[in-house]
């Protein structure tokens, strides 16, 4: 055998005591059979093993006695010469090879793995089998199988030929070849290979799913070895006696003509080969131990398990389990003749009736892919009452036990849905596009707006489990449906199920299935979306806290939390009562940048910092204002014990000329200010990094103002933050501006004041220059969590085609290495962050993540609180008074109560009673708006001067001033104007509908959008409102006056909300 790229494996025994060191966490405990149960595994008779294993038994090491490692190792598998391994372009985590074999009478290999070459390469007639063992690195009987049927291969020509003018073969004997060298379960990074399928959070994963598909079988093996080790009943009195367990894939989204095949033929067949050879089987089962009622479930169908995956691609796949983990090398000639046994036969049959497979499987796949019937979402299994063969402990004999078992041959379906014709979603979604286009579902990038009536998925539900489950905490979601007509624009994806691997899409498309991208959490970023910038993060009692910059907006610098980084709350605002401060003067300036962009810079509360120390959490901020034609910096300090409560101290004054102010709590209690001293920001450098220590509680400076580094680019060199890790001093900065050329830097000191050393290494990241769909990423925060792995919030901006940010700046969690005495590695942010479980606190109950009632609802700048009047019997409804003020004013307050737009598929609705006061009055205007700045708005309102719907789009900065008007009959009978607000990536649509209803009931009724006689009144593209900017949309109701005497009109809603959407066809 040869092995092209073998260099890995001349260094592993060199180094395997010490690598063992590493992973003897994930060995499993040798727990050998008893002299008694012993004696029901004798040798298998009439079986020539060609393996390695047996064909060189001197090659065995001595380490395979004891449980620490496999029979053989790559040096000795390379110095065979029977069979020639294939190198693909891609290797195991630690560097490995994993080289296949490629079992053919066509001419020539084919090695283009990116298309489905292999599939076309053979004669056409042919059956495609693919075959993986060693997923398992503890698992030695799975792989020798493979090697034993090669090795027949090998010494019977004529049976081999026999074989290959029916089948051409793939196969992968160790698919995880850093589990077998340290002879552990798992890859090198302690991800469970076979529990990858769905998440496929492994690059190794994505690698041998890519050639699976291209080889694209028509039937498949996974081998594998299961533990006996653990006996049942409630005295552990019986152990499993079967010698091989094994299972054809059951999941209901295959088509049955496969099922029904490959339990008819293929099963039936493996059964007989195994009772001619003396050896016990079954299917494959789980249950629990410790118990008499024993309850023993047959394996289901879950697509994150590799051979089910397999299965989805509409292929007869099996599972095969050999008894043997924790055995070490007992019962060997057996266990890996009862391996070769189930695998020689699935190739056999294969062989044997290759015609009517052939035929049954494509024939299958084409009835699939024009299928109407309803798609399987969930499912489960059918109790029944059997007897199951176990060996007693103490005599040793064989024994059939009453058991339940939960039968899925065939399963019963639960949840079920009509198949729909395609899934639709945006471009957002890039990363669940890439995920579907490994497993083989073809994913067309949408090269012109979608338009149409769609089903759209609102989650009703979700309940975050406190558990891990292979490195994930999964989400268990109920869902509503609705029919609505919604916009994807272009560069979203379209996913036709008239495919043959469709069911990849069924199982994770569909939110409630048990490997969904829903359950398992792989969208999660951002993790606060649409306009919130500059994280801050802390976690407390296994909670972690994240502060965000709210410039303009009162209530300000809003709080989310979390359990598990996963699931946010918006839980309470910190500026929160206007006599804390005033952002009267949070003004709004247009610059044009170097870059030839404008930049629309807003005043108010920038990036502050959430820390805790001694049962007291603090925010450190920076107010900035405009007075005089200057910048206005005031820097503050807050503080509460009961961050629950929104109890906020008032300000405490720091007297420092700068922005992004942060704080560090040494070991010693000392407490430093850090922040972004600004000098002159007409030139490079602007500014740099100066920290004072302070009293956290007065504000008072404790030492002089020292310049303590200007970071590695040294331009506009801003949001400081410290950290102390293994003794060291860890400066984090955020350079090159907010915008494109946004970075993280890094240094380090061995004194809180310096000298600073800068990493070699940075930036550390960033998105300048790179083909990322997250852009502008910097000024982020370092944080642990309960097992003490490190992460970063960074902000972040999603641009399309076109360079726009519709929500402007957001919050985005990406994993860190951090070594100990290294640097830290923070990994390019992506639209989903798939390191592990992160452990869900269990000291605060689910419900106390709750929000408050209220805690979402912004205004502008100081509000006046006397034009606002909630309902109290009534709490859809809502009564503004009219303000003088427009969105357009720089400084001062307008009567506008809004929400931040949180996804891009969004709509805005409200509805507004329209009494003959509003009618005649002068100069009123009330509506529904969508606003970023007073540079920056659009609205829909009535108009009482013009007796229209009117649809005002401004942008002081571009010379925007765009009037849509449509004269609707507002006859006397009209009572009622329903308002809605469309948005997507791209643009933002606005609607109107009159109604004659009487407003007596106003309020009180349900508000039926389908039923609404829509009208559009104006469009306005997201690039028309586009700038570098550092806010983002707010959707709200407004009522304003032009003249005095209406600012005492009363103006009544109802039904505010702002809505998100997720989409299916």
């Amino acid at each position: 055998m040869h092995v092209p790229e073998i260099a890995a494996f001349a260094l592993l025994r060199a180094g395997l005591a010490a690598a063992q060191l590493t992973y003897a966490s994930n060995q499993v405990e040798v727990v050998p059979d008893s002299e008694v149960v012993a004696a029901n595994f004798p040798e298998v008779e009439h079986v020539d093993l060609r393996s390695p294993a047996f064909a060189n038994p001197d090659g065995v090491p001595a380490t395979f006695a004891n449980g620490t490692s496999g029979p053989t190792d790559q040096t000795t598998l390379a110095r065979n010469e029977w069979m020639t391994y294939h190198s693909p372009d891609f290797k195991s985590e630690e560097g490995r090879s994993i080289p296949f074999v490629y079992l053919s009478t066509s001419k020539g290999v084919p090695t283009d793995t990116s298309q489905n070459t292999y599939g076309n390469a053979g004669a056409p007639s042919k059956v495609r089998i693919w075959m993986q063992g060693g997923v398992h690195g503890n698992e030695p009987a799975g792989d020798q199988a493979l090697l034993a049927l090669l090795g027949r291969f090998d010494a019977n020509a004529t049976w081999a030929a026999s074989i290959l003018e029916k089948v051409e073969i793939m196969m992968l004997p160790r698919y995880n070849p850093d589990g077998v060298a340290y002879f552990q379960r798992y890859f090198a990074t302690s991800f469970d290979p076979n529990r990858d399928h769905t998440k496929l959070a492994r690059q190794q994963t994505r690698d041998i799913k890519q050639l699976m598909v291209s080889f694209a079988p028509h039937v498949g093996v996974d081998c594998h070895e299961y533990s006996p080790t653990t006996p049942f009943g409630a005295n552990e009195q019986w152990v499993d006696a079967q010698d091989g367990q094994f299972s054809a894939m059951k999941n209901a989204n295959i088509h049955p003509d496969i099922r029904n095949m490959s339990e008819a033929v293929f099963a039936n067949n493996i059964a007989a080969a195994m009772e001619r050879r003396g050896l016990r089987w079954g299917p494959y089962i789980v249950g629990p131990s410790g118990t008499d009622n024993l309850v023993l479930e047959e394996t289901t169908g879950d697509a994150k398990i590799g051979d089910s995956a397999v299965a989805l691609t509409q292929a007869i796949m099996f599972l095969t389990e050999t008894r043997g983990i924790g055995l070490a090398d007992q019962h060997w000639q057996r266990r890996v003749a009862t391996g070769l046994t189930m695998v020689e036969t699935i190739v056999q049959t294969a062989a044997d009736r290759a015609e009517e497979v052939l035929s049954t499987v494509e024939n299958a796949r084409a009835k699939f892919i024009a299928s109407t019937d309803d798609i399987i979402v969930t499912e489960s299994a059918r109790p029944t009452n059997i007897t199951w063969q176990f060996i007693e402990a103490m005599t040793g004999d064989l024994v059939d036990i009453p058991v339940q078992f939960l039968n899925t041959t065939p399963v019963v379906a639960n949840l079920t849905r009509a198949r729909p014709e395609a899934y639709v979603f945006s471009r957002a979604w890039a990363d669940v596009a890439e995920r579907l286009r490994i497993t083989g579902v073809e994913v067309q990038t949408l090269q012109s707006d979608f338009q149409g009536e769609v089903e759209a998925f609102n989650i009703t539900s979700a309940e975050v489990a406190r558990t891990k489950y292979e490195g994930i905490a999964r989400t268990t979601v109920t869902t509503e449906t609705v029919v609505k007509e919604v916009r994807i624009p272009a560069g979203g994806f379209w996913v036709s199920t008239r495919q043959k691997n469709a069911a990849h899409a069924f199982v994770t498309l569909e939110p409630e299935g048990i490997d969904s991208y829903a359950t398992f959490n792989v969208l999660p970023n951002p993790i606060i979306p649409g306009f919130a910038p500059d994280p801050s993060v802390v976690m407390v009692d296994g909670i972690f806290y994240l502060v965000t910059s709210s410039f303009h907006i009162f209530p300000g610098l809003p709080i989310y939390a979390s359990r598990d980084l996963q699931s946010w709350k918006h839980i309470g605002n910190a500026i929160n009562r206007p006599e804390q401060l005033t952002l009267a003067n949070a003004g709004t300036n247009s610059f044009t940048l170097d870059t030839g962009h404008t930049m629309i810079a807003t005043g108010g509360l920038f990036a502050a910092t959430i820390r805790h120390h001694r049962g007291r959490f603090y925010i450190v901020c920076t107010n900035c204002g405009s007075s005089n034609g200057s910048s206005d910096l005031q820097n503050f300090i807050i503080h509460s014990s009961d961050l629950w409560s929104g109890q906020w101290s008032d300000p405490v004054s720091v007297d420092f000329h700068g922005i992004d102010p942060s704080l560090f709590f040494d070991d010693d209690d000392r407490v430093y200010f850090q922040g972004c001293f600004v000098m002159d920001r007409s030139k490079q450098p602007s500014c740099t990094i100066k920290q004072v220590e302070v009293d956290v509680l007065t504000g008072k400076q404790l030492s002089e103002q020292r310049e303590i580094w200007g970071g590695y680019a040294r331009y506009d060199t801003e949001g400081p933050h410290v950290y102390k890790v293994d003794g060291l001093y860890y400066l984090l900065v955020a350079e090159g501006g907010t915008f494109e050329h946004h970075m993280l830097s890094i240094a380090r000191s061995r004194d809180i004041w310096g000298p600073y050393e800068s990493f070699e290494g940075n930036p550390i990241m960033t998105a300048d220059g790179k083909d990322e769909y997250i852009q502008n990423i910097g000024h982020g925060e370092l944080f642990q969590d309960a097992r003490g792995a490190w992460w970063a919030a960074v902000l972040g901006v999603r641009r399309d085609g076109d360079g726009c940010a519709a929500l402007g700046r957001e919050s985005f969690l990406t994993p860190v290495e951090w070594p100990e005495g290294d640097w830290p590695r923070i990994t390019q942010p992506k639209m989903e962050f798939e390191r592990g479980f992160v452990e869900a606190a269990s000291s605060l109950d689910v419900q106390a993540l709750r929000p408050p009632a209220g805690v979402t609802d912004v205004l502008i700048r100081d509000p006046d609180f006397s034009k606002y009047r909630l309902s109290e019997d009534d709490e859809n409804r809502v009564t503004l008074l009219p303000s003088r003020k427009g969105f357009s004013s720089p400084t001062g307050t307008c009567t506008f109560l809004g929400r931040r737009q949180r996804s891009l598929a969004t709509y805005a609705i409200a509805s507004l009673k329209l009494d003959d006061n509003m009618k005649s009055a002068k100069g009123l205007r009330a509506g529904l708006a969508m606003y970023r700045d007073s540079a920056r708005h659009v609205s829909i309102a009535f108009d009482s001067d013009a007796k229209a719907i009117v649809c005002h789009a401004f942008n002081s900065a571009s010379g925007l001033d765009k009037v849509f008007s449509k004269t609707l009959p507002l006859g006397n009978e009209t009572r009622k104007i329903n308002f809605k607000i469309q948005a997507s990536e791209t643009e933002w649509k606005f609607y109107a509908a009159l109604l004659d209803e009487d407003v007596a009931a106003f309020g009180s009724e349900s508000l039926d959008l389908d039923n609404c006689s829509w009208e559009e009144i104006g469009v306005v593209p997201v690039k028309d409102l586009d700038a570098r900017d550092f806010t983002g949309p707010i959707l709200g109701i407004f009522a304003q006056a032009s003249v005095k005497e209406t600012e005492d009109t009363p103006v009544t809603f109802s039904h505010f909300s702002v809505e998100d959407d997720g989409f299916r066809m």
